[in-house]
């Protein structure tokens, strides 16, 4: 799974396919790489920093005591808030390729992708954070179709079909 990921993560071409084990192992590893990386900042943010958040006013201070710790614990949250908005970036447009190429694999016209994310931008634009729930159901929806989705059989303008797919489909149906 590292592997594939690590592949998807550097393959920059829309114009081939790409099988439900490659989009959900992606899926499966930026979630957990995000996990990882709000962790370290909570930690960073809470323990090491000891910042306290009044209910009131939603001001952040940090008691008297730990102003003592000096600089390294801020230069160590700015860094790994750095590397998880580097990484942020870096996925978001690895996996928009992605789900590009598993339309592809579908059979589908990428455009529609391109569609989706402009309506979905524009919305959150135009629209409060009333619609975020919606929006969220959205997103999982569509992320959901394209992990359960089986490939298109047989080869399209888009690559040839992959052989382990197909036996994995055959598998499934009749078992």
């Amino acid at each position: 799974m590292i592997t594939s990921f690590g592949k998807t993560m550097c393959n920059f071409s829309f114009r081939t396919r790409a099988t439900r084990k490659e989009f959900l192992s992606f899926i499966v590893m930026c979630l957990l790489i995000t996990s990882i990386f709000f962790c370290l900042i909570a930690t960073f943010s809470v323990v090491i920093l000891g910042l306290r958040i009044d209910a009131t006013t939603g001001a952040m201070t940090i008691p008297y005591k730990m102003k003592t710790l000096g600089i390294l614990p801020f230069v160590l949250l700015n860094l790994t808030v750095g590397a998880y908005i580097i990484f942020a970036v870096w996925s978001f447009v690895a996996g928009s390729l992605l789900a590009i190429r598993r339309l592809h694999d579908l059979n589908c016209s990428g455009i529609g992708y391109w569609v989706w994310l402009a309506s979905i931008i524009s919305f959150l634009i135009n629209t409060s954070g009333i619609f975020a729930g919606v929006l969220l159901y959205l997103i999982i929806g569509s992320v959901i179709a394209l992990s359960i989705s089986r490939s298109f059989q047989f080869d399209n303008k888009y690559g040839k079909v992959d052989l382990e797919e197909i036996r994995y489909n055959i598998e499934n149906q009749h078992g």
